[in-house]
């Protein structure tokens, strides 16, 4: 839940695949293929592997198959239609995902290229304000977070570690934006 079908080394997605493959789940269940995987042919085929329960480098019977659903009507005891329907969508998935891609590139270069922020949390040292021009957003800089940077480089390149300088942030009152406190992880993040 949360994490992109364009990625396959997901801890859920993985656990599902193993508990097919271990004979603890006999049924698989997905909310759409779309959703299950974004990188087509290349996933379909492992799915196809453990759903027929076939060895994925010998192509052999090693255990039973699964059943595969979706929420929209796919089912893998469908046969034939079932394969190619699969196919199709995790392959239209991909093609999908390639275009949402692209279509973002050429937004935020677009952005940057009028001087826009665009958009998401703004980096520490700066904020998020109104364009002059009333378009979108730009960054400006935050002069309290700006001089907080300067005085943190100024301490590491006078020897401070970076546990002191951010026990120095939390002293002095300064806020983190994803965090309680600063701590070092939160500094080099």
């Amino acid at each position: 839940d949360g994490l992109s079908g364009g990625y396959r080394d997901r801890p859920a997605f993985a656990e599902w695949l193993a508990d097919a493959r271990s004979g603890r789940a006999d049924v698989l269940l997905t909310w759409a293929v779309d959703r299950l995987t974004r990188e087509g042919l290349n996933v379909a085929a492992q799915l196809l592997d453990v759903v027929e329960g076939k060895d994925p480098e010998t192509g052999r019977q090693i255990s039973r198959p699964v059943r595969l659903l979706d929420i929209k009507g796919l089912d893998s005891e469908h046969g034939e239609t079932f394969r190619l329907r699969f196919v199709l969508q995790a392959e239209i998935a991909r093609a999908e995902r390639e275009r949402m891609r692209e279509r973002a590139k050429t937004a935020h270069r677009r952005l940057s290229q009028a001087g826009r922020y665009r958009g998401g949390a703004a980096p520490y040292g700066y904020r998020a304000v109104d364009a002059p021009d009333g378009k979108g957003k730009t960054l400006e800089i935050d002069q309290r977070e700006a001089e907080a940077i300067r005085e943190c480089v100024d301490r590491v390149l006078n020897g401070n570690t970076l546990n002191r300088v951010a026990r120095w942030l939390n002293d002095q009152g300064y806020k983190p934006r994803r965090a309680a406190q600063w701590s070092r992880a939160a500094l080099v993040s």
